[in-house]
């Protein structure tokens, strides 16, 4: 089974197959692939070349396996201490974007659930933005919010950050501490 949250991989998979998606989605939903093997133990070709597809386009928009961190604009991993609740200093990893990156759309959190398995049960992604000649101007926005990661998951943001500098992943709610973030990562969406 193959799980994916991103509103965008859908409706490419949709296109994948040669039907058309009758509704607009919004961002974060769930899709669960299952292969269907027909009575020969054989999955139909039909379905192997979608599949094969949908995997190249992911591979495309992300990068490779296991990291899927090679297509990223800039990617981290660290150790959140606590959440927004017991300090600011402590809830937040904060990912530099390099030098002339012109907007970004779309970020990755992974936590790495062999150190302790799933713990945030609360989140945000901000970016810092109005950075250039006058840093004065520079203000942390929000570009999403959730109350799960897990193995991976993928927010596509409403709007993308143009001209962002940094993102900053803050946890707001935690099952235990620490909590082990083994990929934070930034991505634009000239691949997807």
């Amino acid at each position: 089974m193959f799980r994916v949250i991103l509103s965008c991989a859908f409706t490419h998979f949709i296109s994948i197959l040669g039907t058309t998606a009758p509704y607009v989605f919004t961002t974060f939903i769930v899709i669960e692939l299952d292969f269907a093997i027909n009575r020969q133990g054989l999955v139909e070709p039909s379905h192997a070349a979608a599949y094969s597809g949908f995997g190249s386009w992911i591979n495309e928009c992300y990068g490779a396996a296991p990291r899927f961190t090679n297509a990223a604009v800039a990617a981290t991993s660290g150790t959140i201490m606590g959440n927004a609740s017991t300090s600011s200093l402590i809830a937040t990893l904060v990912l530099e974007l390099p030098a002339g990156t012109k907007q970004i759309d779309r970020a990755m959190v992974q936590e790495d659930l062999g150190k302790g398995g799933q713990r945030i049960r609360s989140f945000t992604i901000d970016a810092l933005v109005g950075v250039g000649s006058n840093s004065s101007t520079a203000q942390w926005v929000q570009m999403s919010a959730g109350h799960s990661v897990g193995n991976k998951r993928i927010d596509v943001f409403k709007s993308a950050a143009v001209g962002a500098t940094k993102l900053r992943l803050t946890v707001v709610a935690n099952a235990a501490a620490p909590v082990y973030i083994l990929n934070f990562a930034a991505f634009t969406g000239d691949a997807c």
